[in-house]
Formats: structure tokens, sequence, C-alpha cells
């Protein structure tokens, strides 16, 4: 069972030079890079059914519960924030809320496996999702923890809509600026 996962932005996947393939690299993130670290997540509640966080491979589900979460779309490319070194991220997709989009991919089918596109892991933040009393369309409350160490109870639209997730994608090489 998955408990907790971090924001991608400051905490990335397991993958450094000479492992990443594209023209980014993950690095390592000092505390006092971040700029606001009272208004900006580090680490969150994950949905407890592995399902939501797992892809089909070769026939089975796959979980993907070790990587951490990208609520960011990428300016060149999408969904790949590997694949160059410009010009920055955005919360929203060419005008479109993009993390609307993510959740509906979870509105749809809440226990099953997510759509394998980069960065819908966002879609199991949170203990409570659709599909259960207590939580409405868009999922119920959940627990953030701030970089600066304090916690916050609150729904994740909510935290998209107010920039929680950071201004930087820190994580990554390159311009990393959140538009």
């Amino acid at each position: 069972m998955t408990a907790f996962t971090a924001n991608a932005a400051i905490m990335p996947r397991n993958k450094f030079p000479g492992y990443s393939t594209g023209h980014r690299v993950n690095r390592l993130v000092s505390p006092d890079e971040i700029v606001q670290a009272g208004s900006t997540i580090l680490v969150t509640e994950f949905f407890e059914d592995w399902r939501a966080v797992a892809v089909e491979s070769g026939g089975k589900l796959k979980s993907k519960s070790h990587r951490p979460v990208n609520p960011f779309y990428h300016v060149g490319t999408g969904y790949d924030e590997y694949a160059t070194d410009s010009p920055g991220f955005k919360y929203e997709a060419d005008g479109d809320n993009f993390n609307l989009l993510k959740m509906e991919t979870l509105k749809q089918n809440p226990l099953g496996a997510i759509d394998g596109a980069r960065g819908t892991e966002l879609n199991a933040v949170g203990r409570h999702h659709i599909g259960r009393d207590e939580a409405d369309e868009w999922g119920d409350y959940t627990n953030f923890l701030f970089c600066d160490g304090h916690v916050v109870t609150e729904r994740l639209l909510k935290t998209l809509e107010n920039r929680q997730w950071g201004e930087k994608y820190y994580s990554v090489t390159g311009h990393n600026e959140v538009k």
C-alpha cells in the first residue's frame, strides 16, 4: 500500500546524469533554493489503492507508486519534462486547465489504472476519491506537508488553483520557471 508521495519539482525520480536520456537531467535540490518554502508543497498522501498509480505492462498492472507526482505541464513538449531545455513549465496546457484534465482521468475511472501519460500520477493524490461516500466529484480533503515543515489539510484542486506546488521545477536542469 502506498502512503505518501513527493512533489517531483523538489524531489526528482532516482534518474540522474548518465541515466536520463533527454537534454535535461534530474538534480538534487538544496532546501535553501526553495523560494517561498512556506507555500510550496513537499509531500502529500497517496491514494490507498495501488491500482490508481499503475500502468499496464505486458498484460499485467505494474505499480508506479515509486514516482513523485508532477503537477506541471512542460511548455515545449507537454508531458516530457526531460525533452528540451526550454522554455519552462505551466500549471495549464495551452489555455486549458491541465490539472483539471488530469483529474478528469480519475473521475472517469476512480479505482482503475491511470492512462500512463507522464504526470497523471497527480490523480492519485489523497486518501479520499471519487466513488467514496465522503468525497465530492474532485475528491476530499488531503494532508499536505510544506517545505517549511507545516501541514495543511486542503483539497488537491485548491492547491493547484493557489499554485502551491511551486514556482520552479527545481529538480531538473535548464529553464525551470513555472509561468
